[in-house]
């Protein structure tokens, strides 16, 4: 069993319909298991998406705080507001918009700055991106010898504003899709 990743189709979908397929406890939270999700895990240096889960029936209302990717599974960790949780049942998922678009316009900061880099021809190779709110970075390996740090920033600034003004068309791919592709 896996879970289909309607994010990765469109990742401006803020609510789908889904059936419940599992569920369990670990202590005090809650986690279930969907056959869709628009619920992004955390990965990949971006936080995971919160939300609400509630049954068509309304009978059910689960407050999503958490999500992890398992073994191709999603799972949703949260409360149980009303109700309890029940396998088979249709569901609503709705996640916190405002969350999920500062989420990924930080992601998709760390991705210019990774360009501004490339095209100023700076000699460090990419490592971690971090892209939280509380302290988001990108970090880099390579020498910082000789470099004017004032100068240096300002002219990473005024690249990434050259990027971003020209307006370039951006796709997403999966990785775990094209290796596939590349390996058949």
């Amino acid at each position: 069993m896996h879970t289909e990743l309607l994010y990765m189709k469109n990742m401006g979908q803020i609510q789908c319909s889904s059936k419940m397929v599992g569920y369990h406890q670990d202590g005090d939270k809650t986690i279930v298991i969907l056959d869709q999700t628009i619920f992004y895990p955390q990965g990949g240096g971006q936080p995971y998406d919160t939300g609400i889960i509630k049954s068509n029936d309304g009978d059910l209302v689960f407050r999503v705080q958490a999500v992890r990717f398992v073994d191709g599974i999603v799972n949703h960790i949260g409360v149980v507001e009303k109700g309890k949780p029940s396998i088979g049942i249709e569901v609503q998922c709705f996640i916190d918009e405002d969350r999920r678009n500062r989420n990924s316009r930080l992601h998709s900061a760390g991705h210019l700055i990774d360009m501004a880099v490339k095209e100023m021809d700076i000699d460090w190779t990419p490592g971690k991106g971090y892209h939280f709110p509380q302290g988001a970075y990108v970090e880099y390996h390579g020498t910082v010898d000789g470099l004017n740090f004032e100068h240096l920033k300002v002219s990473l600034e005024q690249k990434c504003y050259e990027i971003i003004f020209r307006n370039i068309e951006t796709k997403l791919y999966s990785m775990m899709m094209y290796c596939k592709m590349v390996n058949q």
